[in-house]
């Protein structure tokens, strides 16, 4: 259930599919909800050769409460989540069928497999004994040499 009565989610897109990552997107779709009904729905052209900061002022204008996304960057996360957007990241999947979902209360349907909330991110490290986390990375275990 959405918390607010009127907001707005960002989904990138690429053809008619969330766009695999965030940082790279040319098109992104913005969806109006109010009282958890889609109100109205509109498409931005981003140039590919804009600069992150650029990208970000544009999100910022656009009041943008909820960004629905593949992979996104560290660095372009933190700023979002800085600003109090909330970020749904790891998410794959038909635009339409990820709205939808997302009204319903449950985007995390579409979470890619290599995504893993509950652990924390990459599945590899829980389940190959050579993979671990290290500093908050999915790293392969170096052997010692003797």
């Amino acid at each position: 259930m959405l918390k607010n009565s009127h907001m707005r989610i960002a989904i990138p897109v690429w053809e008619d599919r969330i766009s695999p990552v965030f940082d790279a997107a040319t098109r992104l779709m913005v969806v109006e909800l109010e009282s958890n009904k889609e109100l109205a729905r509109f498409e931005i052209v981003i140039d590919a050769d804009e600069e992150l900061h650029n990208r970000f002022r544009l999100i910022n204008e656009l009041h943008i409460d909820c960004i629905i996304c593949g992979a996104i960057s560290r660095p372009f996360l933190q700023k979002l989540m800085g600003l109090g957007i909330k970020i749904i990241y790891g998410i794959s999947g038909k635009v339409d069928d990820v709205v939808s979902t997302y009204l319903k209360g449950n985007p995390l349907e579409f979470l890619m497999p290599e995504y893993n909330i509950s652990k924390g991110g990459c599945k590899k490290r829980w389940k190959n004994k050579r993979h671990t986390k290290m500093r908050g990375r999915c790293r392969k275990k170096r052997s010692r040499r003797s």
